[in-house]
């Protein structure tokens, strides 16, 4: 088990005068733990990690999905995932347990331009330093509607897989 842990080992007898003695000692010992997170940060579906990712259409919505994973062996609490763009994304659980996973999202509204998005996610292990990790795996280049297009469809070029790794 991680974290810091004690023992305490207590005996108890009587004596040939029958009185009641005991004894105790303590052992400590601090069981190591391997926290770790990873990343995958998509949009509207992309995994968008090479210029210039999906068109998306200007004031179209642009959904920001966050694969989060507990790549280490001690469950994490207190998970945060946000973005360079001050966007909190709203994550279904703050707690997970080795090797689960789970989504968490945000959006906002499409602005004309190339953007980068680095999304980054905190997690607490039960003893020891916080773990983040960031993956910038975003480019995308939001353009107007062409006439005859609805607002809101997009073509998209899926990039490869992009991680991030445990800091």
């Amino acid at each position: 088990l991680p974290c810091d842990h004690v023992n305490i080992a207590t005996v108890t007898g009587t004596s040939a005068r029958e009185e009641v003695v005991s004894s105790q000692d303590p052992a400590h010992y601090f069981g190591e733990g391997h926290p770790a997170v990873t990343l995958e940060l998509s949009v509207n579906g992309d995994l968008a990690d090479v210029p210039y990712g999906p068109w998306i259409d200007e004031n179209a919505t642009v959904l920001f999905t966050y694969e989060v994973t507990n790549s280490g062996d001690v469950t994490l609490s207190n998970l945060v995932v946000n973005d360079d763009h001050d966007r909190i994304a709203a994550c279904p659980k703050t707690t997970l347990t080795p090797g689960e996973s789970m989504t968490c999202t945000a959006s906002t509204l499409a602005v004309a331009g190339t953007h980068e998005i680095m999304g980054t996610v905190f997690g607490r292990p039960p003893c020891g330093e916080q773990v983040n990790v960031s993956a910038m795996c975003v480019y995308l280049l939001v353009r107007r509607a062409p006439a005859g297009r609805p607002s809101g469809a997009s073509e998209g070029s899926a990039g490869s897989r992009c991680c991030g790794s445990p800091a």
